[in-house]
């Protein structure tokens, strides 16, 4: 229960001030960030509090893409580009597992006003399947997706055994389309498009 006499906890929680928040298990430190959230809940007999953080990586997603150095960037590796919206934001960059597919130069990229930091970076790690995810420690980890498909299965998820107690799965057909056409267009070169057609979508 919230105790407003309890003035240490006062100030761990006070609004606005995104205070720093470690989430452990026992000793094991499962998310490292800030606290976004203070809701209290006052009742006849009964004081709530309830707290929302997020990791620090959580920046990368609310805001936008460090315009000074990604508006135009020409000649500069994946790691090199995360690097500088990082360093921006103050996130760490808290590991690059593989060092070859980050490495590879992006001949050219470009944020658009308002584009999140994260969909900056991730409009770029898509197509070389690079996967953008957070640590424990709330820096950015870097992982190439090819790795992860190679990994031999760890452990074995079974009904009853294991301390699963509830699997909920939905399969959304919505959103997916027979065909899809793109077009773009570049100073001084025509419009280039392409079309690309899924078969399995058989009602349209």
């Amino acid at each position: 229960p919230y105790d407003p006499a309890l003035l240490d906890l006062v100030a761990a929680v006070e609004p606005y001030k995104y205070q720093p928040v470690e989430v452990k298990i026992d000793d094991d430190t499962y998310l490292t960030g800030f606290l976004d959230c203070s809701e209290f809940d006052y009742v006849a007999d009964t004081n709530t509090l309830t707290l929302q953080g997020r990791s620090k990586t959580g920046k990368l997603c609310d805001c936008s893409a460090k315009v000074d150095t990604a508006s135009q960037v020409v000649g500069l590796t994946f790691h090199d580009i995360a690097k500088q919206q990082l360093d921006a934001l103050g996130v760490p960059l808290d590991r690059d597992d593989d060092t070859a597919p980050s490495s590879r130069v992006i001949s050219e990229a470009r944020a658009e006003y308002g584009e999140t930091a994260f969909d900056f970076l991730h409009k770029l790690a898509a197509p070389h399947n690079l996967l953008l995810n957070s640590s424990y420690k709330g820096g950015l980890v870097i992982t190439f997706g090819d790795d992860l498909v190679d990994k031999p299965i760890v452990a074995d998820l079974v009904e009853g055994q294991n301390i699963i107690t509830n699997i909920h799965t939905k399969f959304d057909g919505t959103r997916r389309f027979s065909q899809y056409q793109v077009a773009g267009q570049f100073a001084g070169s025509p419009e280039v498009y392409g079309t690309v057609t899924d078969p399995s979508i058989t009602p349209f």
